[in-house]
């Protein structure tokens, strides 16, 4: 519902850098730093440039095939990981739960060309949708295009459930029983 840029991203960082032992940095478990927004703000190229400027090196999870339009700042990044998460193959599914991110065969488009570029990916399946996300599938998609694979399951601990519930309920009602009966304790499917 809403997006809370920070503009001041890379001067923050510039100051960090200068103070800390070099590293990885991981951009981003929380939040995509390719989201529609970095078309017009330019921030996550930035911090990446700053980070291989300090010789620091990056692992960067996305949704989003922006990520190579800084094809040339990445390949430039001593021990650079660069990884997707992929929910789905199904493209209707992926409108229906990531309707903002890249259509899935642009992701996997984008992997083929960071793969032949010569740079470590891998994928994070997730989250595992019970019924609806076939890793089996997604794993033999992926043979060839990463270098690790990370799977991940619905995590519903932080009050996300009510939408999906209501996503599930509306788009795939036959579904609901299968993620209600593997709803465990602390939250998260089983």
């Amino acid at each position: 519902e809403f997006v809370n840029v920070k503009i001041n991203a890379p001067e923050v960082l510039e100051k960090e850098v200068k103070t800390k032992a070099k590293g990885r940095v991981y951009l981003s478990s929380v939040t995509d730093p390719y989201q529609p927004l970095e078309k017009k703000y330019h921030l996550t190229r930035r911090i990446l440039e700053i980070l291989q400027d300090n010789g620091f090196t990056a692992t960067i999870q996305t949704k989003s095939d922006l990520v190579l339009r800084d094809l040339d700042i990445l390949k430039k990044i001593k021990g650079l990981q660069v990884g997707f998460t992929i929910t789905t193959t199904d493209d209707k599914i992926r409108k229906i739960f990531e309707p903002f991110a890249s259509p899935v065969e642009n992701r996997f488009r984008a992997l083929r060309i960071l793969k032949k570029e010569g740079l470590t990916t891998f994928c994070m399946i997730a989250p595992i949708l019970p019924g609806l996300t076939d890793v089996k599938e997604l794993k033999k998609r992926l043979e060839g295009l990463v270098d690790f694979i990370w799977e991940d399951d619905l995590n519903i601990r932080y009050g996300n459930w009510p939408d999906i519930e209501k996503t599930v309920r509306k788009f795939y009602p036959q579904l609901l029983p299968q993620f209600q009966k593997r709803i465990g304790a602390g939250g998260r499917i089983k």
